[in-house]
């Protein structure tokens, strides 16, 4: 089976900014699975600006989708749960509506992985496809850095539907 890393597309300049994430969430929270102690509904606050192009991928500081991409993560992972994260553009009266996935985190990184010089991130990433069962998007755990990595048909999925605002990378499989 293949797999990819999904991240944030660097090439949409104008996604939305968020101005007090950090004050109302704790991020190493979400980094540390602790999904439990994030409120069901959360309401932030963006930096104002009228062209925010409302991707369906926001990959920071926290892993979030767009509801076209919540309804084709169900269908993979029925169980999943999600975070409803209200985005506000107040200035300019705007509110998109986001979910944060609720991944499970799996330690299946082959040895063949290799780390960066800090030991916080990896410069290649090698999953063993046995520790990954049959999950179709997850968390690679054992690592600082979280890494969202999906299956081949979701990612196929997420293309066919043009969802906006994500780049992915295969990783090797063994």
């Amino acid at each position: 089976m293949q797999y990819f890393l999904i991240e944030q597309d660097m090439g949409y300049a104008r996604i939305p900014r968020f101005k007090d994430l950090h004050q109302q969430l704790h991020v190493w929270e979400i980094k540390q699975g602790n999904y439990y102690k994030i409120p069901k509904r959360m309401l932030f606050r963006l930096e104002e600006d009228k062209d925010t192009l409302f991707v369906d991928i926001i990959a920071g500081p926290i892993f979030m989708v767009s509801e076209l991409l919540q309804t084709l993560l169900i269908k993979f992972e029925p169980t999943l749960g999600f975070k409803e994260f209200i985005l506000l553009d107040q200035g300019n009266g705007i509110t998109e509506t986001y979910y944060m996935p609720t991944l499970e985190e799996i330690d299946c990184l082959s040895e063949q992985s290799e780390f960066d010089m800090m030991h916080v991130g990896l410069r290649k990433i090698v999953i063993e496809e046995e520790k990954v069962q049959d999950k179709s998007i997850f968390v690679i755990g054992g690592v600082k850095k979280r890494y969202v990595i999906a299956r081949l048909d979701v990612v196929e999925s997420m293309i066919r539907r043009e969802a906006i605002g994500f780049a992915i990378t295969e990783v090797e499989v063994v």
